[in-house]
C-alpha cells in the first residue's frame, strides 16, 4: 500500500505534515473521545474556504485551490492546545493496542467511521487510505501540530492547511 494523501501545516518557515488516513484516524479517535471538542480542533485544521462550504455559508471570493489560510479563530485555536494536551494526547498515551487494531482491522475502521461521521464526512476518507495507527506516532505530531497552532495564535496570524 502506498501513501496517498496528505495533509500539510505552514506557518512560515515551519512546515507539518500528516498522512490523510492518519489525520482522519486521529479525528475519528479524537471525535469518540470528546465530539464537541474534537468538532472545534477539526473546524482549525480546515481552510477557511473549507470551513465555509462545509458548513453551507458564502465562500465570498475565496477559492479551494489558491486560499488556504486555516480557519482561525482564536479562541477556538487556544480550545483546540488545551484539547490536544489535556484530554487528546494523554488519552493516546493510554492506548495498549494501535488505533487500527482497536478498531478491529482498516477495513472495520472504514466502516465504523462511516457509520456515524458527523462532520468528519468533509474528509472525503478512501477506504485505501495510508494509516499510520501507533499511539506514539501521533501524539508525536500532535505535538509538532501544536507548534504550528501556537505560533499562529501567540501572532493572531493564521497558518495555511494544503491537502494533496
Amino acid at each position: 500500500m502506498g501513501r496517498t494523501r496528505k495533509v500539510e501545516f505552514i506557518y512560515g518557515d515551519i512546515y507539518k505534515d500528516i498522512d490523510f488516513g492518519t489525520y482522519a484516524l486521529m479525528m475519528y479517535y479524537a471525535k469518540q473521545l470528546n465530539s464537541t471538542k474534537a468538532e472545534i480542533f477539526f473546524n482549525a485544521t480546515l481552510t477557511e474556504y473549507g470551513f465555509r462550504a462545509e458548513h453551507d455559508l458564502s465562500t465570498g471570493n475565496l477559492d479551494g485551490i489558491d486560499d488556504l489560510e486555516a480557519h482561525f479563530i482564536p479562541q477556538e485555536i487556544r480550545d483546540s492546545i488545551i484539547f490536544i494536551d489535556n484530554e487528546l494526547i494523554p488519552a493516546l498515551n493510554n492506548e495498549t493496542l494501535n488505533l487500527i487494531e482497536k478498531y478491529g482491522g482498516r477495513d472495520n475502521f472504514y466502516k465504523l467511521f462511516y457509520t456515524n461521521p458527523g462532520y468528519l464526512i468533509a474528509l472525503g476518507l478512501n477506504d485505501d487510505e495510508f494509516y499510520f495507527d501507533i499511539p506514539s506516532s501521533i501524539v508525536a505530531f500532535l505535538g509538532r501540530l501544536k507548534v504550528v497552532l501556537e505560533l499562529a495564535l501567540n501572532a493572531n496570524t493564521p497558518y495555511e492547511v494544503f491537502i494533496h
